[in-house]
């Protein structure tokens, strides 16, 4: 729907997967309703997402991988350096988190 430009048809696709998702999937349909408000433009609307996103699922290292990667793309290296640091304290055999780092 969004390659289509109806976007608002997908925000309520994706806002209503938030909602019928198993409660193991919560987490990836929230990242999705981020990444939706990052393509629109709305940038300090999908950062309040994640960052609450982020909060809410500590102890899943991808989603703390997706909103280093997030803030890349928003060009807040800083506070992307910092969250990998302090990622790889909880999860300090990731990978991905490593190579962000380096």
């Amino acid at each position: 729907m969004i390659n289509q430009g109806m976007m608002e048809e997908a925000r309520l696709c994706i806002e209503r997967a938030c909602l019928d998702v198993p409660p193991k999937q919560v987490s990836t349909s929230l990242l999705e309703y981020a990444k939706y408000f990052e393509i629109i433009g709305e940038v300090d609307r999908a950062l309040e997402i994640i960052t609450s996103v982020r909060l809410r699922f500590k102890s899943e290292w991808k989603i703390q991988f997706e909103v280093v990667m997030m803030y890349l793309r928003c060009g807040l290296f800083h506070q992307a350096e910092e969250l990998v640091k302090d990622s790889l304290q909880i999860h300090s055999s990731t990978g991905r988190l490593w190579a962000v780092l380096i």
